[in-house]
């Protein structure tokens, strides 16, 4: 699986889990008719963005090796940075996809990671971005319902 630690990984709290299309790993619960073989690897903090984006790559022929949804939470599993490296490493996967989400710095992390790794790999893989969400507000740290755009609890069922 995500090979940062060499027994037990915590993909993400509160999230769909890990897939690898070429029938490696499936950790969680994603809509099996969605994914095909491929060569596009998605990370993303939404479980549901992360269906969006394997349905249009399978629609676009693009198909998937990895999808990793690490979840929203404050405190994750897995971080971008740390499935980035799974990503550009694997020899199947050709193009990498983040949907990230506004209110917390995982996002820049990953933002400065990929700068770095364009600048010192020669042929380095293309990323694509998407961060999901109305506005956080200045220094604040929010969860996957907020940044969504959910007002609070109130009118939630999902926590933040």
């Amino acid at each position: 699986m995500l090979r940062t630690q060499s027994k037990t990984r915590l993909v993400g709290a509160n999230c769909p889990g890990i897939i690898n299309v070429q029938g490696r790993c499936r950790l969680g619960f994603q809509p099996l008719p969605f994914f095909m073989d491929g060569k596009i690897g998605i990370i993303a903090k939404s479980g549901t963005l992360s269906y969006e984006a394997v349905a249009s790559t399978t629609r676009a022929g693009l198909g998937q090796t990895y999808a990793i949804s690490m979840g929203g939470d404050v405190l994750a599993g897995t971080s971008f940075v740390e499935a980035f490296q799974v990503l550009v490493e694997d020899e199947n996967t050709e193009g990498i996809i983040m949907i990230g989400e506004v209110g917390g710095s995982a996002e820049l992390r990953a933002a400065e990671w990929i700068k770095d790794y364009s600048r010192r790999t020669s042929n380095p893989k293309p990323f694509m971005s998407v961060i999901g969400g109305v506005k956080a507000p200045p220094g604040r740290t929010m969860g996957h319902c907020r940044s969504m755009g959910c007002p609070g609890r109130s009118k939630c069922v999902a926590e933040d």
